[in-house]
Order: structure tokens, then sequence, then C-alpha cells
């Protein structure tokens, strides 16, 4: 009367031992392997805390102490942050305005005064701007009055052009935005005598513009000549040799000292260097006084933003230069004297100034600007 009992116990027996054996032959080895997971797991996040310990980032130290990861003698090591120039560095205002007064960091730009490329792709930290100015308005905007002086700065060039490029970038690091009021450059010398403008730009230093502008620190311009028809260009060494010339420049602008002060000199003025360009071509003036840059940048082919002078493109081969050239000049901002805020503002452009240059900036956007006045494509 037992025997169905008996048979179903050990049916029930069975099952058991055989989902004991299944267990054992599965589960050990499960076990086995997330203990090694968790070994190597635990191993990976030491590693990953060793790393971070010794590049100088946060550590947890939820598995290795950060203690423990120095070796004996050895401290913890400090973050380093590529050289830059102190808020306070000087830069040299005496001709050379490619290079500050003390050596720069290894430029990251092309460097304009060779022609080369100094671009190496390294990144470099800038300082941030200083705590803001205030601008004429009692906000951060410095009204800036400029011209049109193609390819320097210009309306209709990108970004109004290298000066402008060059002014937005220095006044950054001191938190304030430039705005740029184009108008001829007597009318912008006449507001910054009262001081209804901040300042003027691109100026040369010269005696009579230091008595009433606070002058930046210099960046670079480019060279001043003198220019003629082909043929009739010639190769001086005294001023004196070229008393005989009827030579156009433009009212109001400043060449060189002794330029300026040749009263000997037939000077007819005329109100931009597209004036005397056609005047020179037709015959009426012998010579004219004018950047190289602006030259070439007027005569250069194709400029669908000044229609008028594609008769100046068509005859470009028909002016020669002077031998040698008057000078090379640099170019300021001249900050208005008649503000109260004037040094201030000229001191906080000019370290924004060293740190452009520090990081080939400067260069750069210089290299450019010759670039456009040759007419070769740009970024290259």
């Amino acid at each position: 009367m037992t025997r169905p009992h008996t048979g179903r116990a050990a049916r029930i027996r069975h099952r058991v031992r055989a989902a004991a054996l299944a267990f054992r032959r599965h589960m050990v080895p499960l076990t086995a392997a997330c203990a090694l997971a968790g070994l190597v797991g635990l191993a990976g996040l030491a590693w990953l805390e060793e790393q971070a310990y010794w590049a100088g980032l946060p550590v947890m130290g939820i598995i290795t102490p950060s203690a423990a990861l120095a070796q004996p003698g050895q401290s913890r090591p400090e973050p380093s942050l590529p050289d830059m120039p102190a808020p306070g560095q000087d830069v040299s205002e005496s001709g050379g305005s490619a290079v500050p007064s003390k050596p720069a960091p290894a430029s990251t730009a092309p460097a304009s005064a060779t022609n080369e490329r100094a671009h190496t792709g390294d990144r470099r930290t800038t300082p941030p701007p200083t705590r803001p100015l205030k601008g004429p308005d009692g906000g951060s905007a410095v009204i800036i009055a400029t011209y049109d002086w193609p390819p320097y700065v210009e309306h209709n060039l990108p970004h109004g052009g290298y000066v402008a490029q060059v002014i937005r970038a220095a006044l950054a690091f001191a938190g304030l935005e430039a705005r740029f009021e184009f108008m001829p450059w007597a009318g912008g010398m006449s507001l910054l005598r009262e001081g209804k403008v901040t300042a003027v730009a691109p100026a040369y230093r010269t005696a009579n513009r230091e008595s009433e502008c606070d002058l930046s620190a210099p960046f670079p311009g480019g060279p001043l000549a003198l220019f003629a028809l082909t043929g009739k260009a010639r190769h001086w060494n005294d001023l004196h040799e070229l008393a005989d010339l009827r030579i156009g420049v433009v009212r109001g602008y400043a060449h060189t000292d002794a330029f300026d002060a040749a009263a000997f000199l037939r000077k007819e003025p005329a109100n931009d260097e597209q004036a005397n360009l056609r005047k020179l071509l037709a015959g009426r003036i012998d010579a004219m006084a004018a950047d190289r840059n602006v030259v070439r940048f007027l005569l250069r082919p194709g400029l669908p933003d000044l229609p008028d002078l594609t008769d100046l493109t068509d005859r470009a081969a028909s002016i020669d230069e002077f031998d040698p050239i008057l000078g090379e000049r640099d170019l300021h901002v001249c900050f208005s004297r008649a503000r109260p805020d004037h040094a201030a503002l000229r001191a906080a452009f000019d370290r924004g100034l060293a740190t452009i240059r520090a990081s080939g900036l400067l260069d750069e956007l210089h290299h450019e600007m010759r670039r456009l006045a040759q007419g070769e494509p740009a970024g290259q």
C-alpha cells in the first residue's frame, strides 16, 4: 500500500538532485566570472584615478586614497598653463611694431614681417578680459571715428578690414566693444578735439598728433612711397631733388616728419587716393604720396564693391614706384585727450594689443591684409 508514495518520493528526490547538479554546473562558473569582473573593474577604476591624479584633475579617492598615489619623495604636480604676457606688460613704441619690447612666446599664426606662416597649431590660453571700462555713453561701447582707407579699413570690407579687427580684438580683452563711425578724416579729428568720440584710427605718430592724441602702442602698417607713371619714377636721395614735381597728397593726411615739413615741395591736396590716382593718370600731377598697400588695392583687377575704379585697374601697369620709399609707417589709435578716461582706455587697448601680438593674431591679420592688397586669396 505504500509503493505509490514511495515511487513519488523517489521521483521528487531525483528531480531535486538533478536541479542541484544543474545549479552547480551553471552557478560556479557564473560566480567565478562575476568575481573576475569585479577585480578587473576595481583595477580599472584605480588606474583611471591614478591617471587623473597625475594630470592634476580632481580625484574622488574611492578606490585609491590620494595620498597613496604619490610615491615617496614626490608631490602632486600642479597643472601648467602656457606663458602669456602679463596684463601690465610694456610694448615697444619705437618702430618694429611687429615685435613686443620683451621676447614673445612662439607665434601661432602667420608672421607678417617675413611673408611666411608661423602657425604651429598649438593651443594657447589667453587671459580673461579685465574689468570692463565705461564707454562715452556710460556703457561698454567705445566710439571710434574712422574713414575709408582700403585695404586697412573700409565699410565694405569683411568685418571692416584689418584695422577694425585689430581694435575690436584688443578692446575685447578689457570687456569693451568697439563701435565704428565712418566719416572724413577732418570731421573725425574735429569730434576728437571736442571729446565727442573716444578715438580716431588709424593714425600715424607725428609731433603734431602727440599734442592732441594719446597715441596707442604701434601695430603694423605699411610702406609709404611716391608713385608716378611708368618711366617717370625716380631714384632720389634728398627731398630737394623732388622740388620740381607736382606731388598729390590727401588733405589732412600725415606722411613723414621730413616730407610734411618740406615747404619747398609742391604738394597738391585731394580728397582721397582715388582722386590722386585719376589726376596722376590724367597727367595733372607728376607724382603722388600714398601707402603701397592702398595703391595696390585700388589698382588690382576686379573690385565689385568699387565699380567706379574699373578705369584705374585697367591701367595698373602704368604706375611705378619711386626708390627709396619715404618710410615704413606703423599705425596707432589716437585717443581723445579731451576725455578724462583717455589714459585708462589707451592702457587697456595696449594690454589687449600685447596679447593678440603674442598670440600671433596680429601678424595673421596683417598678413591677410597684404594678401588682400595684392589680390591673392585669403587664408593661404
